[in-house]
């Protein structure tokens, strides 16, 4: 169930345990049985209780300082209810689906692709990961594979191949990497002291 606001400029649709729910007076809602009803209506996502947001909600310090390391950015699109990743090379979007609320990652067509797909100009990826971490990533990664090996050239090295662009996107990948273990020893930390447990110097 969608609770929407009939008088608001801005027509977003909210979940039914948002919390700007019960700032909108009975009378200015309107219902909704489906949230796919109330965008075609012309509504848009609401980024506070929006499943994607509630994943980037708990990652973002290893978001913001993985995007600070590899030149990734990402912005919450109310349209779709999309997260929209931009790498130097491509455009991505990480949408939830189902009703275990999983997400998936969509890839901008770079070729005239002809098959079906929820997002027009975006084809599905198929891998899964548990987290918006594990897709940037995994993002990271296939801009590596296809700076080695652009589409239409099979494994061989294109004449554009630029070894500087990777070894930083490596480098900054590395980072990364060691930034995530030292916040997971840092949490590891908290929670033997919380309970307790002596810590060896």
């Amino acid at each position: 169930m969608c609770y929407i606001c009939g008088k608001s400029g801005n027509r977003i649709a909210h979940s039914w345990d948002c919390r700007y729910v019960k700032l909108i007076p009975e009378k200015n809602r309107k219902y909704y049985d489906y949230r796919r009803t109330a965008n075609e209506a012309g509504y848009g996502y609401c980024k506070y209780c929006s499943y994607v947001m509630e994943y980037v909600r708990k990652e973002k310090k290893a978001l913001d300082d993985y995007c600070q390391a590899t030149g990734l950015t990402y912005s919450f699109n109310r349209l779709d209810g999309s997260l929209d990743i931009k790498s130097q090379s491509d455009e991505w979007k990480i949408i939830e689906r189902g009703k275990d609320h999983t997400l998936r990652l969509y890839h901008k067509n770079q070729l005239d692709l002809e098959e079906e797909s929820i997002i027009p100009g975006y084809h599905y990826q198929k891998i899964q990961k548990g987290t918006v971490l594990g897709y940037l990533d995994y993002i990271v990664k296939h801009d590596i594979f296809r700076e080695r090996n652009p589409i239409g050239q099979g494994r061989r090295r294109s004449r554009h191949y630029n070894p500087a662009a990777r070894r930083m996107m490596i480098e900054a990948r590395k980072k990364s990497d060691k930034m995530s273990k030292i916040r997971m020893i840092q949490k590891q930390r908290r929670k033997e002291n919380r309970y307790g447990i002596q810590i060896p110097a």
